[in-house]
């Protein structure tokens, strides 16, 4: 074998080595680990007053919310939670209004309220007031 063929031989050699150890190496950007993620069941209401206002055609609810998981809740990371109030009038008129959840520490609980108005000549059933956590994209 002359010495030309040798080399080409060589370097034929060498390029199939890196390019098995380039294929073998190669870097998967899956990940396929989950993050534990906060979840509208790690959040924990409760309704402190109802003030019905009548003669404003308003009820303001004031309300804490507890963040009872472990993991803090950061809105920006972990997307919006909301809590929505619902209310029916005594002739069955629905009511509903969202009052959104602060960022939090795990364990940490905060106090809020909202308020809304509700139409002239409506009276409010309180007994009918329920709550609902919810995750809002």
């Amino acid at each position: 074998m002359n010495r030309l063929s040798l080399l080409k031989a060589i370097n034929l050699i060498l390029l199939l080595s890196l390019s098995i150890v380039f294929t073998n190496c190669s870097h998967n950007d899956e990940d396929n680990t989950t993050l534990p993620s906060i979840k509208a069941s790690d959040f924990k209401l409760m309704i402190s007053k109802v003030d019905d206002k009548p003669s404003a055609n308003q009820v303001i609810i004031d309300f804490d919310v507890t963040n009872s998981s472990k993991l803090d809740y950061d809105r920006t990371k972990d997307g919006n939670y909301a809590v929505k109030f619902s209310v029916k009038t005594t002739d069955g008129t629905l009511y509903e209004k969202l009052a959104f959840i602060d960022s939090m520490n795990a364990g940490v609980t905060q106090p809020d309220y909202t308020f809304f108005f509700y139409s002239i000549g409506k009276t409010l059933d309180l007994s009918t007031i329920s709550t609902t956590l919810i995750k809002v994209n």
